[in-house]
């Protein structure tokens, strides 16, 4: 039914459990930061509120301008936790997945990082390369499910694009994974390259990709039941200014951000190594088919951004 090895994958992440711990502590931090945006803009919503004796409103607005707050620094800092996170992880599970020898404890951190910039040359360019695939994954969903009329699923195409686009989570992991492990001379062109793979393999790599969501749902899904208790505690012990149906909102969207964080710090590099190993074996030996290569040039704006970059010799 899958076409990996269940217990390869977990051999995988465990040889970079260095990344594995880097992963939990950086969500964790992201977790905390969000609890601490809310936490802080509700008390001083309560404090300027009580000037017009309206501290439950001015707690609710508070609130959500911490969590704003708390949005806007991550959304500045996504660039570098593309690099720490997905590269340097990816970078690790690859040299695993080819039984490289790997730094023990912390150093993995560096050796992946060194390979990273050997490829990418600076996180800005990394950066790039990922926002352009990711850009690449809408067109390459509505090209999958337009093959799937003549097989009678033409009116089935719009839901059937939606649960490609679930299928194509982990495709930008995908694509830099071979783009690290090819070496190729130019990132841009690689990631041309390896896209135009991935379409012409694509429902072997789709099948697993689903089975893989899935999975990931009901972990997610569990991690939230788990969490909401606590955090509606926390919503109950605080001051009565505090309380209310905002509040019960605000934990329960801390605990689904928790879930959210533990399914990508632990759930998300068991799916990459998973994906890696049907990915790498179904393209193993060939070459990119010019007619997908065309059908992408022809439908995706960021596709032909990459070989633009490419021709460019950035």
């Amino acid at each position: 039914m899958v076409n990996f090895s269940v217990a390869r994958a977990i051999g995988l992440v465990l040889r970079t459990w260095p990344f594995l711990v880097l992963r939990l502590g950086i969500w964790a931090l992201v977790c905390a930061g969000y609890g601490a945006g809310v936490a802080g803009g509700a008390v001083m919503g309560i404090a300027l509120g009580a000037l017009w004796s309206a501290s439950a409103g001015g707690a609710a607005l508070g609130a959500l301008a911490g969590f704003a707050a708390a949005s806007a620094l991550l959304f500045w800092l996504r660039a570098y936790i593309t690099y720490l996170l997905k590269g340097g992880h990816i970078a690790a599970l690859v040299a695993a997945h080819d039984g490289l020898p790997l730094p023990l404890g912390f150093g993995q951190v560096g050796y992946a990082l060194a390979i990273v910039r050997e490829r990418f040359w600076e996180v800005n360019v990394l950066f790039a390369v990922d926002l352009l695939i990711k850009g690449v994954v809408g067109a390459l969903s509505g090209l999958i499910a337009g093959l799937a009329a003549p097989f009678g699923l033409g009116g089935l195409a719009g839901l059937l694009t939606h649960v490609l686009r679930l299928s194509t989570f982990y495709v930008d992991e995908l694509i830099l994974a071979r783009n690290i492990r090819t070496r190729e001379a130019d990132p841009f062109s690689g990631a041309q390259d390896a896209l135009v793979l991935y379409a012409q393999n694509a429902w072997p790599i789709v099948r697993n990709a689903l089975i893989l969501a899935a999975v990931c749902a009901l972990l997610g899904l569990g991690a939230f039941l788990v969490l909401v208790g606590p955090f509606g505690l926390v919503a109950a012990l605080a001051p009565e200014a505090m309380t209310g149906a905002v509040f019960t909102l605000a934990s329960l969207a801390l605990a689904a951000l928790a879930a959210l964080a533990l399914v990508y710090a632990a759930a998300e590099p068991f799916c990459i190594a998973c994906l890696m190993q049907v990915y790498f074996n179904v393209t193993e030996g060939q070459r990119p088919d010019p007619l997908w290569r065309r059908r992408l040039e022809s439908t995706s704006a960021a596709f032909r951004k990459l070989g633009e970059e490419a021709l460019a010799g950035r």
